[in-house]
Formats: C-alpha cells, structure tokens, sequence
C-alpha cells in the first residue's frame, strides 16, 4: 500500500497577524496526503525493511 504523509512535526511556518503559516501549511498538505506522521513514525517507517 502506497501513502502520501505529511510528517507535522518537521513543518515549520511563519506567524504573521494574518494567520498561522504552520496550520496553513498542514491544511494545505492535508488535501494532499491520506495519513499525518510524526518524525519518529515516518523514520521507523522509512528505514524498516
């Protein structure tokens, strides 16, 4: 099975008064992706075999 993650603890935006680029960025990347992973679950799955 093939997914597309967003890892949500590696994404890093700007606060501006107008909004919150982090939470824009995990919105935007959430239409995109079927699951959100942190950095420790997308490293275990990336390096098992």
């Amino acid at each position: 099975m093939s997914e597309v993650a967003v890892v949500r603890d590696a994404t890093a935006g700007g606060k501006i008064p107008e909004g919150d680029g982090y939470l824009a960025a995990l919105v935007n990347c959430r239409w995109l992706a079927n699951a959100l992973w942190t950095t420790d679950e997308a490293v275990r799955r990336l390096t098992r075999p």
